[in-house]
């Protein structure tokens, strides 16, 4: 956890007081914090201690935002069946706690991990985001981990011949002449299950075996994604250039950082043609400015506030940086498709916005 903050974090001070696990900062380490951040993976402690203990440091410390990230469980046995009930309890405590406990309207939310599922050859999880302000839930992906089987890896290539003279150090796949055609060996390690629609056993429908995801895998999650004819084309063609280089990134990984770090950019180009649609601020104003303008218009309704918030934030921190961080392809899938949605969302025609439920 602390290796991938400093990789993704400007600044990061972990155990600030009030012992506070990380807080995080976009750009200056200056100011209060953008992000309090705890995090407990002890499943009874997450249920007895963590929500009237821990979690509350990010209700009340000096930070834009607070997170928390939690697992549970709903496989094995207890007290004759484990069930959901003692995960589900647990997101009633931190719900209540938050509402007792917080000082302002800072957006807090919670990342659970739930372990759904475990035998002898594997272990399942499922992953939820719980918005406490909006008391919305939004569930993630799943996923799995093998615990005796032992995987193949999918396009593994032999060393080069050549190696870089950097590439104890640079922490992403160093280029050669010899390999740079080659799939990046950082995307061979991650599986994805393979089900088995017509197992008796439910967890073998979704689960039956493990295989790394192809590099025409990945290309085909990030091709997923479709802009609305009612986008404007160059607002298209920033897209679908930054999706192109996106798919290459199976072979050269820090891409697939590169362009989710332009779809933030891209971002701001869309705001700034729907500003010039409306007739609103021009693109000298701030990005934040012209995103409070179309929410100050009812053009992006302040439900999405929040999440436009934070794709300033994100975009700010990408225009700026002061090192490579590195991102990888599950974030930039995630990345190319959510923004496609925000941006069919702020050119979709009124009528369709009135009877689309976000």
């Amino acid at each position: 956890m602390r290796a991938w903050l400093k990789q993704t974090f400007v600044h990061q001070v972990f155990e600030q007081p009030p012992r506070l696990d990380a807080a995080l900062w976009f750009d200056s380490h200056e100011g209060r914090m953008d992000i309090a951040l705890e995090w407990e993976w002890d499943n009874t402690k997450t249920h007895d201690e963590f929500p009237v203990g821990d979690f509350a440091k990010v209700l009340t410390v000096d930070a834009t935002c607070g997170l928390a990230i939690i697992q549970t469980r709903a496989d094995g046995r207890e007290d004759g069946g484990r069930g959901t009930k003692r995960a589900d309890e647990t997101l009633a405590f931190i719900r209540k706690s938050h509402a007792e406990k917080k000082i302002d309207d800072r957006p807090v939310g919670v990342i659970e991990i739930r372990r759904i599922y475990r035998d002898d050859s594997r272990v399942n999880f499922v992953w939820t985001f719980h918005d406490l302000n909006q008391g919305t839930t939004i569930e993630g992906g799943k996923w799995a981990f093998p615990i005796t089987t032992t995987l193949p890896v999918a396009d593994q290539q032999p060393p080069s011949e050549t190696k870089h003279p950097f590439a104890e150090t640079l922490r992403f796949k160093a280029l050669t002449l010899e390999n740079w055609q080659d799939v990046d060996p950082t995307i061979t390690s991650i599986v994805r299950p393979r089900p088995d629609p017509n197992s008796d056993d439910p967890y073998l429908r979704d689960f039956a075996d493990f295989a790394p995801i192809t590099k025409e895998e990945w290309v085909k999650d990030i091709l997923e994604a479709k802009l609305d004819p009612a986008v404007p084309m160059d607002l298209r063609r920033l897209f679908e250039a930054a999706r192109g280089a996106m798919c290459y990134g199976v072979f050269f990984s820090p891409l697939f950082t590169l362009a989710e770090e332009q779809f933030h950019r891209i971002a701001d180009a869309a705001v700034t043609f729907k500003c010039q649609q409306v007739s609103g601020p021009s693109k000298e104003t701030s990005f934040k400015g012209r995103v409070d303008y179309l929410l100050s218009k009812g053009i992006l309704p302040q439900s999405d506030r929040v999440r436009w918030e934070a794709i300033v934030n994100l975009r700010n921190f990408a225009c700026h940086p002061d090192f490579q961080h590195i991102l990888g392809p599950s974030s930039a899938v995630w990345t190319v498709n959510h923004m496609a949605e925000e941006i069919n969302r702020l050119f979709k025609p009124k009528a369709d916005c009135a009877n689309t439920t976000v």
